[in-house]
């Protein structure tokens, strides 16, 4: 973490609560673990301590999904939504976002996100991660993986780091998103912004979440909604995807970072230092 004078310290502070937007945007594969019962039509799954029990329909649709996903080699889309933490008075904070994601695979992405009147932006070009807290114009690097897959999990494990949806990012996301579940069904259809969707509920031990899948032969995830059910005041995070290109004109410049005129380099904090600057701010 960058050091200096108290207001430097200050706007690296900064720096750390955008890495943190970032870290609670989307839906982790760690937390994601959930699904309904429907015992007459279930499809087995092995998990470590127990066999889940999905509703085939659930099960096939978001397995559509996720193999539409992966079939992509670039897409890009748009996200709003927002999560809430419950502060020591138990009373729950609501913040709301909005972010932009292109994915090149196998080896670059680019998040652009805003809360308020922050905004920061994330690159990934195959070797490094750069993340740029915009109304500061500080940045801070760190060397990552060679594919997007490896990049995203050291980005998690190391940084704490976790652009929006990027559950949806990895080659295979059903494998991610039924890590650990119990329960999942099929919920019936409805309509999200007008898009004809199909809704599908999960449960896990620790949360419950709903996804809404776009019908048709483009399957795309145009809502979640996780509540965190073992927590005080259980707290929710609500997503949806809009303005989605499965066919987008990308360049690498897009993807390679280049710092701007008079912009300050900081440390990348690690998950300990942004879990401690976190706690100590509420």
């Amino acid at each position: 973490m960058y050091h200096s004078n108290s207001k430097e310290n200050g706007t690296a502070r900064w720096l750390i609560f955008s890495l943190i937007l970032f870290g609670v945007l989307s839906i982790s594969w760690k937390i994601l673990s959930a699904l309904p019962e429907k015992p007459e039509t279930t499809i087995l799954l092995s998990t470590k301590n127990q066999t889940p029990k999905i509703d085939k329909q659930a099960d096939q649709i978001l397995k559509q999904m996720s193999d539409y996903l992966t079939s992509l080699d670039q897409f890009s889309y748009n996200s709003k939504g927002s999560f809430e933490e419950v502060l020591k008075d138990n009373k729950k904070h609501q913040t709301s976002y909005n972010s932009e994601v292109y994915v090149d695979r196998p080896n670059k992405l680019r998040v652009n996100a805003a809360s308020g009147e922050k905004a920061a932006s994330v690159y990934y070009d195959g070797s490094q991660f750069t993340v740029m807290g915009k109304k500061i114009n500080m940045y801070a690097q760190a060397s990552a993986p060679p594919t997007l897959d490896q990049a995203l999990d050291a980005a998690r494990d190391k940084l704490q780091l976790d652009p929006p949806g990027a559950d949806l990012i990895y080659t295979n996301p059903y494998t991610g998103l039924l890590e650990e579940i119990i329960e999942g069904k099929f919920k019936g259809d409805e309509k999200i912004n007008g898009i004809s969707c199909y809704r599908l509920a999960f449960k896990s031990k620790e949360v419950d979440w709903d996804i809404w899948i776009e019908k048709g032969d483009k399957p795309l995830p145009r809502k979640y909604e996780i509540i965190s059910k073992n927590m005080p005041e259980k707290p929710a995070f609500l997503v949806e995807f809009s303005d989605w290109n499965v066919k987008p004109t990308l360049n690498n410049e897009m993807f390679a970072f280049v710092p701007p005129a008079d912009s300050r380099k900081v440390d990348f904090v690690q998950a300990k230092e942004m879990k401690d600057a976190k706690k100590n701010s509420k």
